[in-house]
């Protein structure tokens, strides 16, 4: 099975560092003493955000790459109906069974494979086998690098792979393309139906599918330009060869079932609740297909205007704080869809890095001053980061904690990795326990060992 893995996009060591763990956690599988129980192996990456902040739900576009950091991750069918699951970094376990009919996803990290199993069950059928999963991974967790969408993706794939959901007709006549895949992984989390596939409670983020998009479909040395709901992929653009990105993961950690979940959906619920103002007091605006309205169509359509909205927000909302999050909300959208992205891409392409910078700066300083999702934290990573060479830094994902990524020169790198971290040391000792700097090179999505891959993931056919 380990001769499956891909030849382009890791690098030889990346490769042995994920056929030693994937070896790993094949040897503790426990597949009920059946030395020939089928087995597959799950790659599945974080992924890192260069500029799109909470655009995805709201119909925006994003601009994403996979990480090297991943779950990696091995099952195989075991005789009791559910799925044991055994995390080899911690050493933790847990055993969730078929049966289990909660509303609501289990405490701590078992929330994201209760959920996949609920989910997984109510629209294709429970399993006619039970299965033994092992896993580990080297993401940082809650750290904006979206290690839960990576662990939903790789319980999923290691499920959906042993179960051979491709035989069944719910899934055949929903999920026919690459994007129908990522959009359905989102929604699995956000707990959102899909086309006939019913939803539930999911995780309790509202989020899009911007993370399982990445996380699935990207390519090495490459940024994909998404655009979603409807999810299209638009194009590739190339990180230039002579940079390297830096990550620094705070160690304020922001999971989603904790923590920022309500300052997160409540980002949400601005974007929604401006699409609702604007179709009340200006007449319906219709989404594409069976897509809702987003916020894209409403800013896209033929009448709109921010001040014809700062009127009707101002007819339907009596709170001035509210009023200025509604407001923020819509330019901030606008602004890095319509402004910040094209030119990231531009300046990408003619290696201008001066517009780099500017555009950069612009998304981190509206998503402080309009999202307001940034902390002490991430604000002074960002600042620094500047200060010691970056080309361009910003803080990513979510946001109220999280990470930051900064673009630098390749062979300076290793000498401004060690000045970042020295710098944040000094300002926030207390942090350092749960910080972590690194150097990372992009890579590929997700892959499966042990099932044909055309079948399962569509990556021919997005």
């Amino acid at each position: 099975m380990l001769d499956e893995l891909p030849k382009d996009g890791l690098g030889v060591v990346s490769s042995q560092h994920i056929a030693d763990r994937i070896t790993a956690a094949a040897g503790h599988l426990s597949g009920g003493g059946d030395p020939s129980a089928r087995a597959v192996a799950v790659y599945s990456p974080g992924r890192i955000e260069l500029v799109g902040k909470h655009t995805d739900y709201a119909g925006g576009s994003s601009l994403t790459c996979a990480s090297q950091r991943s779950f990696c991750m091995v099952a195989c069918a075991a005789p009791e109906p559910g799925v044991q699951i055994e995390d080899l970094v911690s050493g933790n376990s847990a055993f969730i069974s078929f049966e289990s009919d909660s509303g609501n996803p289990g405490p701590g990290w078992t929330a994201y494979p209760s959920t996949v199993l609920r989910r997984y069950c109510a629209n294709f059928g429970v399993p006619e086998t039970g299965m033994s999963l092992v896993f580990s991974s080297d993401i940082p967790r809650a750290s904006g690098m979206s290690s839960s969408s990576s662990f939903v993706i790789g319980t999923w794939m290691c499920i959906a792979a042993l179960s051979e959901v491709t035989r069944i007709d719910s899934f055949r006549q929903n999920i026919q393309t690459g994007a129908d895949l990522a959009s359905y992984m989102g929604c699995v989390e956000n707990g959102y139906s899909f086309k006939d596939l019913d939803g539930d409670a999911g995780v309790g983020t509202m989020g899009g599918a911007q993370d399982h998009t990445a996380i699935l479909f990207s390519d090495p040395r490459t940024l994909g330009h998404f655009q979603y709901r409807p999810l299209v992929r638009l194009e590739g653009v190339s990180i230039p060869s002579e940079l390297t990105f830096v990550i620094a993961s705070s160690g304020v950690r922001a999971p989603k079932t904790t923590g920022a979940k309500e300052d997160y959906n409540n980002t949400v619920q601005l974007a929604a609740r401006s699409v609702d103002i604007w179709s009340k007091r200006m007449g319906g605006v219709r989404g594409i297909g069976e897509e809702k309205a987003t916020l894209r169509d409403t800013v896209t359509s033929g009448n709109f205007s921010l001040d014809a909205f700062e009127v009707c927000v101002e007819k339907e909302e009596a709170d001035v704080e509210v009023r200025r999050a509604l407001l923020n909300r819509v330019r901030q959208f606008i602004e890095e869809t319509q402004t910040v992205i094209p030119g990231v891409i531009k300046s990408l392409q003619t290696g201008d890095y001066e517009s780099l910078q500017n555009h950069v700066s612009r998304s981190q300083q509206m998503a402080d001053e309009w999202l307001g999702n940034q902390v002490p934290e991430t604000r002074y990573l960002v600042e620094t980061a500047r200060e010691h060479g970056a080309v361009a830094s910003s803080a990513f994902g979510a946001g109220f904690g999280g990470s930051v990524w900064a673009l630098v020169p390749s062979k300076n790198s290793p000498r401004f990795l060690m000045r970042w971290f020295a710098a944040y040391g000094r300002s926030f000792q207390h942090r350092l326990r749960k910080a972590y700097f690194f150097q990372e090179k992009t890579g590929p999505g997700t892959f499966v060992l042990g099932v044909d891959p055309e079948s399962l993931l569509f990556k021919s056919n997005f």
